[in-house]
Order: C-alpha cells, then structure tokens, then sequence
C-alpha cells in the first residue's frame, strides 16, 4: 500500500454467459404492420420481387412497406377461392397458383384487369371435370407445365394448366398428402398421412408405393410425413410426425441410408419445414419448440426459440414455413406473424452483458484492450473482461474506501491501465488485481473525490520539459497530472490559474485530443470546438456564437477526430457532421449527415463511421454520401450511443443499453442495387383500371380525365426510408419527390401524357417505370373538327362572297334591265311622240285640223302612258312593296276605277294563299306589268261591259287570269296590224316578262 490509501483486490466473477453462437435478430412482421392475419403459412417472392403471403384469413402482397390484401367474396366469382392459403407458387409464365384450404386452387394474373385477375377451380359434385376436393395442402409445377396438387382425402391431382383437365391418380385408398418435392431423377415425391413415401414417374403417372405401409400397425420410420425439402446437393429432407430427421443420400435412395441417431437434433420435436441458406446451413422449422440450424458437416445444431421478453428472437415456436428470397435473407412464417433474417444485420454482432447478482447494467461508457488482444468493458457495475476467442465474460466489481465505483474511462500508460471512475483516476493492476490512486491525489480538492460527475476523457501531453496526462473531470473543466511533480493542477488550483490562463470558457468539456502535431483540441458542449497548437498558451473557440466565418455552424461538440492529413472532423449534437481543413482552419458541414451526432472513428479505408440517434452512419469523403446502417436491437432498446472503439485488429465496438455491438468494417457490405419500380394500379374517374397498364394506346375520353396511378418498390423492410420521384410528361417535364406511392392528377386537359417514376437517385433509363396514355378532347376540339368548320367557314365565306357577287350581279342585271326597259319604252315612246309631233306640224302647215287634232290626241296618250310606266317601274324598285298583299292592292286600286270610267264592271279575285308567296322584285314588276297590260288591252279593244281578273296558285308557278265579255280578237289580223303600227306591241311585252 502507498500513502494513506487502502489497497482493495478484484472479486472475479467468471462464466457468466455460456459458449454458444451468435444470436441471429429477426425483424417482426405481423398485424400490426398491416398482414391480414398472424398465422401465416407459407410464402413466395415472385419475378418482379414482391412477396406474397399466405395467411388464414387472405392472400398478402407486400412490397416492403404496404401490404395488399385479397379475400375471397362469395358474391364474386372473380376473387379468390378461399381465405386458408396453404401455398403458392408461380409458373414460367408469371402466373401464381394459390392452394387453399378452403376453396381449391386460384390463378392470380397481374396483368389482368382487377375484375378478372383471379381464376378459381373448384369441386362441384354436379361436374366431375372438375377438381376432386377443396382441400389443397401443397403445389408442385414440372417441366411440363402440369400442375400436381397433393390435397386432402383426395390422394395427388395432376391438373394440366393449357386444356384446364384433371386426373385424380389412382392410388387406394385416396389419403391424405401434405406434401411433394421432385427428385433429382425427375420422380414426384409425396408425403402421404399414414402411407409413407410415394414415388410418381411425371410422365407415365405410375406410382410406386412401399407396400410395408399398408400395414398401419407396423412399427416403421416417417408414417405421417409432413414435408419433404430437396437441398443443393439433392438429397431429400424428410420431416415426421415421429420426432426425427431424415435424410436421403442423392447418390443412394435405398431407406436403410436414412440418418438415424439424431432424435436430439430435433429436440424432440417435429419439423414441418426446411429452408437452406446461402451458407448451406439447413434450418429447419419445428411444430412446438422453434427454429434449429443444421451444420450439416459436423451435424452441429443451433436452436433460437422465442423470448417473451426479447422482441429480436423469433415470433413463436410453431415455424410453418420458411423461405429464403434472392437476397438470401430468410423469412419465418410463424403462428404470430413473420420473423425475418437479414443476413446484413448480422454483420453486425450484438452482444449482451451478463446480469450480476440480477442486476441489468444501464450503462456502458468505455472499451479497451490488452496486448493479448483481451477486451475491457467499462460500465455503471464496474469491468467486464472476455479473453480473445472467449464467449464468456468475467466480471470485476471496483471498490474504494467501501464504495462501489463505476468506471468510465480507460486509458494504457506504459503498459499500465489508468481507470477513470466517478470518484477519481486510479491504476489498474491487472496482474496484481490492484487499485492505487496518482500519487498526491488527495491534496486536490477537484481530483480527490469529483463531485457528481466522472472521468470522461483522459490524454497524455507535455508542457514544456514536463510530462502531464490531461483529465476531463465532467462539469469541472478540466486537470492535468503533472509527473514529475506528482501533483494534479486542476481550476482549484490558485498559482497555476489554468480556467482564465488557457481561456476555459465552459466547464462542459467531454472530450480532449492530442494530435500527432501536438495540438489540443477539446470539445465542449456550450463554445463548440476548442483548439490550441503546441507554441499557444490558450484555446481558440470555433463555434456558430464566436467564430461564424471559420464555417463550425454548431455550439455542442460531442466529438472530434483528427485524421492523418492534420485534418480535423467534428460531430456536434444539434449541428451534424463537419470537415476542418486548411490555414486558417475553415469547416465545411456534410450535407444530408443527421444532427445528433455523438461518437466517430475512421476505418482503414478513412471511411468515417459516426453514431447519431441512436443510429449508424458511415461517410466517405471522395463519394460525399452519407449511409445509415440498421443494426441489431433484439431487445428493442435505445440503440446505440456514445463513443466508438476501435481495437487493434480493426474491430469497432458501440456501446448500447446492456450490450455493445461489434463488426469489421472492410467486412461489412451492403446492397448496391436498386430495387425494380412498377406501377401496380391505375384508376380513371376513381374506376380501377389495372389491366390498362399492360396495354399499348391507351386513350381516355374527355370526361375520363382523372387519373390515380400507384406504384411500388418491392424490397426486404429496412429502416431506411425510400423516397420516388416522379413527373407527368404533357403536364409538368420536372420531376418531383414524394415519400408517397399514389399520385393523382384531376382534370387533365386533352393531349398526350407519359407518366414517370423511379426511386429517388436513380439516374439510368432503365430504372424508370412509365405509363403513356392520351386524354382524347371533345369533338368539338378535335383536328378534322376544326379542318370542317374552316371548310365550313372557308365554303361560308366563298357563298358570302358568291352571293354578293351575285347580287351585284342581279343589280347590274336588274339596272341593265331598267335601263333596257327605259330605252325600250322611253325611247320608242319619245321616239313616237317626236314623229306624232312632226306629223302635227305638217297637219298644221297644211291647215288640217282634224288630222292635226288626232295627232295632238295620240302626243298626250303617249305621253301619259310613259308617265304611267316610268311610276310602275319606280314602285316595283322600291323595297317596301316587296308584300304581296300591297301588290295586289294596288292591281286593284289601278283597275277598278278605270274601268269604271268606262261603265265597266270589275270583279277581283286571289287565293289567300297567294298572301303568303314573296316575288322577287323583277317578278313583282313583270308580275304587275302584265296585269296592267291585259287590263289595258280590254279597256281599248273589247268593247266588254265586264272585267273579272282571278290570280291563284297552281303549283310553283302564280295563274293570272283576265277575262272580259268583248269581241275578243285575231292573233293574226292583230299581229299584221301591229307591225304597221308605231305602238301596240302589248302581247309581246306580256309574252316576254311571262317568260322573264
């Protein structure tokens, strides 16, 4: 003993854990996660890598993160046929066959439209083409493409999937199979209830029995078999209800080959699975009593059941499948869900600390290791020591003046361990099992007894000409032990001033550093990142309140670690990761690093491991990429938190709430492909149109223009979070994220469409997933709509201007007309009127007053009726008069009183459907003219006491009928005498405009 100090020695408490392999985590998935029931009994991942779950209560399809669900409903002939799903397979073509239990066999089509995709077999007494029974157990397809089915009470049906026929195979009586596998040599094994083995030839169906069997009283191996597994070696496993394993030699299928001895192997239990690993370790399911791992070359076995109290162990010991996906990870479908091993997981190894005397350890703060490569665990109950190649822990109680320390730092020293505790710093002699204080401990107030708080960080440095270990009492700045002086100097100290003379400015130091340059670094939980080179008497503070241009955006450091290139990384909690390079020191913060930062270490590669949130993390400076690893957690704890060590041979150890976890980073790999992204549903209007997916030209009507489109990722669930991006070309050409997997558009506008996903990052054509379709517009906004309305408009335009032309033609016509008719009559009128007054004066030169009066006579006649027909020309012109009803006034209004200046009487009559005729202004003239003419006829030449004029329609054409009692007259005399005549051409005016 030295001093005044009590020397104590180590209780050693040994073996606390036995030898035993590595415990296996299983991530659970059941009701909770949203699987349609927790008893599940078999499962498949299929060719674009979602996995199907069969349960007794629906069918599952999980992408890894949401779960879709089919049941059958009665009142739907298109949905599968039972709810009991016994198991599933998928043919070459990409179709699954589902068994149940209680509805025969389903077809499950994806490409189908949903109303559809299910096509179910079923017995039905009344057809005996159909399948013999309900009650299917297992599926079997062969090269062929047939399907044999092993039912219940109905022996093996082989159905042939092209023609849909089925053969139930002759064997008596018909019992009950539970299960098939083909053999090497091409037979159908199938394990019959109380039968043994049969062997079916696939192509003659001959079935070969051992007759042994028919015997039920006979005391023979596997009776009942319940499963039967061909490995990569194609030997035939064989699971009974006897409580033994089986196993047939490819190489020699005799019966006495089978395995014996290996009762044990089972832990007399029944296996109901098996399942072979990527290691070619057999693991086998059992009925009461868990999962067991079969090292077939030594015929070691490993046997995991459930722990009520670890939610990491498997979820119940009933095991009634197990399956292993292309990734190699194996999922157990259990009695209460699903139990998955990803074998990434355990690449990490989880191990849990020993209780001491029922006592759980809350804390782990510290490793180290010996020159023997033996590891030291520092925690709140004292020291856990394991030798290398050791499973089991020894465990070391520290105690000091009667009280029970807990340890929290170590720290080698000459070959000397130095334990930091919640008292104070002590040497740890191993081999002596000693504990001794530095010299002159007690002399200072800070270091003899560290108030409510511990030893956190400890390193050696020298001041100039001194050596001197520095130690970070938490909450008390910090100490340095001087050696030479064999005395602690710590902020008590009232010579050496070390608060105000190295510019201490928080007393929530956790760390400190010692760089290969010599200088300090401290990371302190209020300034940030304290630094001071080895020529400095004082720290420099880099933090987002006190030095914002050097980039250190952060106040809390939890820790920091210079790498070999004098460079310095820093982890903040609030702040997340940063990088400090350079003269003068500038910080660059790592995008996408999580802010909770916590403790680092570099790999041999210079890869960066950081813990954060209770999470792992590793970064890459040349990739700037940061990844999060998801660990082990059996018993669903905090996760991992504080400081990391590396030991000696690479390894890195994390400590967690009662465990530590340990791997080899150039070990550790993780998957590098993506998964494959497929649109999995379509709706338009809300309607589920699936099947329109696997369609080429689709095109949706106008009204049909909301469009819901999901899509998915079929991957293993993991912690990491899987983001898309997607776009709609025609809509918006950039794309967007989105952590959701259903995106709808409403109201798209007519055109084309192409809409796009992939998973977030992913840069190839190849990992886009698209869907084209076209909004069809409305008629009305269609291309040949609009050629036809600017024919239309175009033909309308061309009438428009046609009618125009024509009706300036008519004008020029109806002018030339006027102006012809004028000519006509004006002109022969004036024409006669001029020889009529020639004629007068010559009458009056020769003094013949009789003939001399006549002519004056025929001047004034002449005259009068070029007045008259000059007005019957300037009223048909006038617009006014184009009413039938005022033409027809005005024929009478001229008739009537003229004749009745001759005592003639008149009598005017019209059908009053004439009323609602409209002639067309030369018509109205020519129509009038001719009335007037024939009127006027009469009154000269009849010599009739009565007129009687009858206009009336006769088909398309107007009647106008003048009739008197006079002498009438000859055409022929009348004729001669007009052509002597210098007037008197009425029936050809009459003839003409008729025809006009």
């Amino acid at each position: 003993m030295s001093k005044s100090f009590i020397l104590f020695f180590f209780l050693v408490i040994s073996t606390c854990v036995s030898a035993q392999g590595d415990p296996l985590f299983f991530q659970q998935i059941n009701k909770d996660n949203g699987l349609s029931n927790d008893n599940v009994n078999c499962i498949l991942q299929d060719s674009r890598g979602f996995t199907w779950i069969g349960t007794n209560d629906g069918l599952n399809r999980y992408d890894g993160k949401m779960f879709s669900i089919f049941r059958h409903q009665p009142q739907n002939k298109f949905s599968i046929g039972g709810n009991i799903i016994t198991h599933i397979i998928e043919d070459s073509e990409g179709f699954l066959w589902i068994a149940t239990a209680d509805g025969g066999i389903s077809r499950y089509d994806y490409r189908s439209s949903p109303d559809r995709q299910f096509l179910t077999y079923q017995y039905d007494p009344a057809d005996k083409k159909t399948i013999p029974g309900n009650i299917i157990n297992k599926l079997l397809m062969d090269d062929k493409g047939m399907l044999w089915i092993a039912t219940s009470g109905r022996g093996i049906v082989r159905f042939n999937t092209k023609t849909g026929s089925f053969y139930q195979l002759p064997v008596s009586p018909a019992s009950t199979v539970l299960d098939i596998e083909m053999a090497a040599d091409g037979k159908i094994w199938a394990g019959v209830q109380g039968r043994g083995i049969l062997k079916i030839d696939p192509l003659t169906t001959k079935v070969e029995a051992d007759e042994r069997y028919s015997d039920p009283y006979k005391k023979l191996p596997h009776v009942v078999v319940a499963s039967i597994f061909k490995d990569s070696y194609d030997d035939i496993w064989i699971g009974s209800w006897d409580k033994k394993l089986y196993r047939y030699d490819n190489g020699n299928k005799s019966p006495q080959e089978i395995l014996k001895n290996n009762t044990a192997i089972l832990n007399n239990d029944d296996a109901l699975c098996f399942e072979e690993d990527n290691k070619g370790l057999m693991w086998i399911g059992g009925k009461f009593n868990g999962l067991y791992i079969l090292n077939r070359k030594d015929n070691s076995v490993l046997h995991y059941s459930n722990n009520p109290l670890q939610e990491g162990t498997i979820a119940h010991n009933k095991i009634n499948c197990i399956y292993k996906d292309r990734e190699g990870n194996i999922w157990l479908g259990t009695a209460r869900g699903i139990s998955l091993h990803r074998p990434l997981l355990q690449q990490f190894t989880q191990t849990f600390l020993p209780a001491i005397n029922n006592e759980q350890v809350n804390k782990i703060y510290d490793f180290t290791e010996d020159e023997q490569q033996s590891l030291y665990i520092a925690t709140d109950k004292g020291i856990f020591w394991q030798r290398k190649g050791e499973a089991s822990f020894q465990f070391m109680p520290l105690v000091y003046n009667g009280e029970r320390l807990q340890v929290s730092k170590f720290y080698w020293r000459n070959k000397e361990l130095l334990v930091g505790t919640n008292m104070s710093l002590f040497v740890l002699d191993l081999l002596k099992k000693q504990l001794t204080p530095l010299p002159n401990t007690d002399k200072d107030i800070v270091m003899k007894r560290i108030i409510e708080s511990r030893v956190v960080s400890i390193a050696a440095d020298s001041i100039p000409g001194r050596s001197v270990l520095w130690t970070i009492p938490y909450g008390h700045y910090l100490a340095y032990y001087d050696f030479a002086a064999q005395q602690w100097v710590s902020r008590q100290d009232s010579v050496k001033k070390i608060v105000a003379d190295l510019k201490l400015t928080d007393n929530l130091i956790r760390k400190i550093v010692v760089d290969r340059n010599g200088t300090r670094w401290i990371a302190t939980a209020k300034e940030g990142l304290g630094m001071m080179r080895r020529n400095e008497t004082a720290f420099t503070y880099f933090s987002s309140s006190n030095n914002k241009g050097a980039g250190l955006l952060a106040t809390d450091v939890y820790d920091m670690l210079p790498d070999a290139e004098g460079n310095i990384w820093v982890s903040s909690h609030g702040g997340g990761l940063f990088y400090g390079t350079g003269q003068p020191l500038s910080f660059k913060h790592i995008a996408g690093s999580p802010n909770l930062g916590e403790g680092m270490q570099l790999d041999e590669k210079q890869n960066l491991w950081f813990i954060s949130g209770n999470s792992l993390y590793k970064y890459r400076l040349a990739e700037n990429k940061v990844i999060a690893w998801q660990l082990p957690d059996i018993e669903k704890s905090t996760g991992v938190r504080g400081y990391i060590f590396k030991s000696r041979n690479g390894y890195l150890y994390m400590p967690g709430n009662n465990y530590f976890i340990k791997f080899l980073p150039s070990a550790v790999y993780k998957k590098t492909t993506s998964p494959t992204i497929y649109i999995t549903d379509l709706k338009v209007n809300a309607h589920c149109q699936t099947g329109r997916l696997f369609e080429k030209n689709n095109r949706f009507s106008y009204s049909n223009n909301s469009i819901s489109l999901e899509f998915a990722a079929p991957k293993v669930p993991d912690d990491e979070p899987m983001q898309f991006e997607y776009r709609m070309k025609g809509l918006n050409d950039e794309w967007a994220v989105t952590d959701a997997n259903v995106q709808n558009f409403a109201n798209l506008q007519p055109g084309d469409y192409v809409f796009e996903a992939r998973i977030a990052g992913a840069t190839s054509e190849k990992d886009i997933v698209s869907f084209a379709f076209t909004i069809i517009p409305p008629f009305y906004r269609t291309w040949w709509f609009f050629i036809i309305c600017a024919l239309f408009i175009a033909a309308a335009a061309y009438g428009l201007y046609r009618y125009r032309i024509n009706q300036l033609l008519k004008q020029q016509a109806m002018r030339n007309k006027i102006a012809q008719d004028l000519h006509d009559s004006v002109g022969s009128t004036l024409s006669s009127i001029s020889v009529y007054s020639q004629v007068a004066k010559i009458y009056k030169q020769q003094e013949k007053q009789n003939e001399l009066q006549d002519a004056l006579e025929k001047i004034s006649t002449t005259s009068g009726e070029m007045i008259s027909e000059m007005n019957d020309i300037v009223w048909a012109i006038n617009p006014r008069n184009d009413n039938m009803n005022i033409i027809l006034q005005r024929m009478e209004s001229y008739a009537k009183p003229l004749l009745q200046t001759k005592g003639i009487s008149f009598n005017f009559n019209y059908d009053p459907a004439i009323l609602l005729l409209n002639l067309k202004m030369e018509q109205r003239k020519n129509f009038y003219l001719i009335f007037k003419e024939a009127v006027n006829n009469a009154l000269k030449y009849s010599n009739c006491n009565h007129l009687e004029v009858d206009v009336k329609v006769s088909g398309k054409f107007i009647e106008l009928i003048v009739q008197d009692d006079g002498v009438g007259f000859d055409m022929e005399q009348l004729g001669a005498k007009t052509s002597k005549s210098l007037s008197g051409n009425g029936l050809n005016n009459m003839k003409r405009r008729a025809t006009d």
